[in-house]
């Protein structure tokens, strides 16, 4: 017994690229299809864009704000710990090495103490020896920490760095010259730590000139002269 032959099923899976192909071509033949496309798109450009929110906008500056604000904060407290730390270091290390300087002092002088009475003239010449010896150690010691004596003695008066005590009228040298040092100042690299007292020269007066003076005798004299009656 023979059976129709049943006609075959339909593909439900299209080809995607196929149905877009044949989209493209059904377009092309459809010149209204295209125009509306056209205008579709002309019609989203010619929109406008949507206007932000004031609100929104203003929050997001303030945030921003105190954000600075923060960090800024954050850097000037930080800047300050650093500087402390650093004058803190700077500080024990020259106090650490002073130390040893006062106890040579303080042995000096116990030494000098022990004497009394009996002390002879070994004992303060020994005595002197261990001052020159710590101050050698004291001159070592300001050369480490870079600390230089001002000696201006010839040199012209600097304000920043000289104190001006009194002044001296000098021919022989030029006017604000350090022609006296009486106290020596001293610096740390570019920072005075003391100034030096100074005495400074002046321009010297040139003497005046001696008036010649008639002596009061040939002056009585004249007078007597001038009142005789004339003969």
């Amino acid at each position: 017994m023979s059976t129709a032959s049943e006609p075959p099923a339909a593909h439900e899976d299209l080809d995607p690229l196929a149905t877009e192909a044949t989209a493209d071509s059904e377009k092309e033949h459809d010149p209204g299809a295209q125009i509306d496309e056209e205008r579709a798109a002309q019609d989203r450009q010619a929109e406008p864009p949507t206007p932000p929110d004031p609100e929104a906008e203003i929050a997001a500056l303030k945030d921003r704000l105190l954000r600075h604000l923060a960090e800024a904060e954050n850097l000037r407290r930080r800047a300050e710990r650093d500087v402390r730390e650093a004058r803190k270091a700077g500080v024990a290390t020259l106090a650490r090495d002073l130390l040893s300087i006062r106890d040579d002092f303080e042995r000096a002088i116990e030494a000098l103490n022990r004497a009394g009475d009996q002390a002879d003239l070994s004992v303060y010449k020994a005595f002197s020896q261990g001052v020159e010896i710590t101050h050698k150690s004291l001159k070592s010691l300001f050369e480490r920490h870079d600390i230089k004596a001002i000696e201006p003695l010839g040199e012209s008066f600097d304000p920043h760095r000289h104190q001006a005590v009194f002044q001296v009228p000098s021919a022989d040298h030029p006017s604000g010259a350090v022609v006296q040092v009486v106290q020596t100042g001293y610096a740390i690299g570019d920072q005075v730590l003391r100034a030096a007292m100074v005495g400074v020269a002046t321009k010297a007066e040139a003497p005046k000139q001696a008036e010649e003076v008639t002596p009061p005798a040939e002056t009585a004299q004249e007078d007597r002269a001038a009142d005789r009656p004339e003969t």
